[in-house]
């Protein structure tokens, strides 16, 4: 049996609800200044998920760990932020911790993030 009109109607009413009930264009303007804004930092900015894959990376930290973004990305954080950086992330640290990467000093925060009480 094909899907019916009332079909397609309910399955974009479900998908909006998910994206927070915005429409194409603004999903795209939201990506875009997001990563505007990202890119645009001083500060390096990693993102690594529960599995210890950088989900993310800004220009910054790409020049700081003396690599490219699209490097970074995708691999497994072990492998690309070294031990002090490492022990950073599974520690924790609002404040800021100096630590030695390659010839510089840099002050390193991990932050984690929370979404509908769940740790991301």
């Amino acid at each position: 049996m094909l899907p019916s009109v009332f079909d397609s109607a309910g399955v974009t009413a479900v998908i909006r609800r998910r994206i927070h009930l915005l429409e194409p264009h603004q999903i795209t303007a939201l990506v875009r200044n997001q990563e505007t804004t990202l890119h645009g930092l001083s500060e390096g900015v990693i993102t690594v998920d529960a599995h210890g894959i950088v989900t993310l990376a800004n220009d910054a930290a790409a020049r700081l760990l003396g690599t490219d973004a699209e490097t970074l990305t995708g691999s497994s954080a072990a492998d690309v932020l070294g031990d002090e950086l490492m022990a950073v992330l599974h520690d924790g640290e609002d404040a800021g911790r100096p630590v030695i990467v390659g010839s510089s000093v840099l002050v390193a925060r991990s932050t984690g993030a929370r979404v509908d009480d769940a740790a991301v």
